[in-house]
């Protein structure tokens, strides 16, 4: 009997301890990675790792820049945009950041829709096209994404296919809106229709006897007008397109986020796996 009691109470310690370390072990995310430059590494529960754009910065995790790095990254609780310059070393808490060596970062309040894209960004919202295996279509629409949102009537379809024409019908509900037949591999939306912002549609591609479709969505005008303020200049820092291609993720506008995470990666070399992920 007592050695009945003595297992289940192991039972009940063991079952206790798997519920309580994993929630216990992972921290709070704090902040978020706009730019690297240079060696940055980040060390938290003695694992330590290179740091990249795009990667989230859980609380109390120890940065070091080697010298001449330059890190920027922003701070959700502060809403705090922060540049360091290399070398130095300092940790990264959920209220504020301290200091262990080297010069202290500069430091700027960001925008409120700015610090919130950042804070928001959990990755990419809407998911790829799915490729089949052992299909061979007649058309691939390579964008519009399944359910994104598109940001405007000059957002162009573009595909693959090996007929010399497809055809395009563009559907809201079950009405026609518009259709067009195109050679090419590419056209904007507004040729095919014109589209009204925050409405669903149903984008049919037709080449020969077989043909494909997605649903996607347009942005309202506000979310439309807020991208707009925030989209940068090409020759803009690349932090600013990194917060840029973040509020399109959030926005669910997948086509025109994968454009922007293509111009930090090209301004960027080195900018880590996960902007290369993104870009794709």
């Amino acid at each position: 009997m007592k050695t009945a009691l003595i297992r289940r109470l192991q039972m009940f310690l063991c079952l206790a301890l798997l519920t309580t370390v994993p929630a216990a072990a992972v921290a709070a995310t704090v902040a978020m990675v706009l730019d690297v430059q240079g060696k940055v590494t980040a060390s938290r529960d003695k694992r330590s790792s290179a740091v990249g754009i795009a990667v989230s910065i859980q609380d109390g995790t120890e940065i070091t820049l080697a010298d001449g790095a330059k890190l920027v990254l922003t701070h959700y609780a502060t809403k705090a945009h922060l540049s360091f310059t290399g070398p130095a070393q300092f940790v990264v808490g959920a209220q504020d950041l301290r200091k262990l060596s080297g010069a202290p970062p500069q430091r700027r309040q960001l925008p409120v829709e700015v610090a919130r894209a950042a804070q928001g960004f959990k990755g990419r919202i809407v998911p790829a096209a799915m490729v089949m295996k052992g299909v061979v279509p007649g058309v691939v629409l390579q964008q519009p994404l399944p359910k994104e949102s598109v940001p405007s009537e000059q957002f162009e379809v573009v595909w693959t296919t090996s007929s010399p024409e497809v055809s395009f019908r563009l559907f809201e509900g079950k009405q026609l809106r518009g259709e067009k037949t195109v050679a090419g591999q590419r056209v904007a939306l507004a040729d095919i229709a014109r589209l009204a912002a925050g409405k669903s549609y149903r984008l049919v591609a037709i080449a020969g006897d077989k043909e494909t479709s997605v649903a996607f969505n347009t942005l309202t005008k506000g979310k439309q007008e807020a991208l707009s303020r925030l989209r940068p200049t090409d020759a803009a820092a690349v932090e600013q397109w990194v917060l840029y291609a973040m509020a399109l993720e959030q926005a669910g506008a997948a086509s025109a986020a994968r454009a922007a995470w293509r111009h930090v990666a090209e301004q960027r070399q080195g900018a880590g796996e996960r902007v290369g992920e993104l870009a794709e």
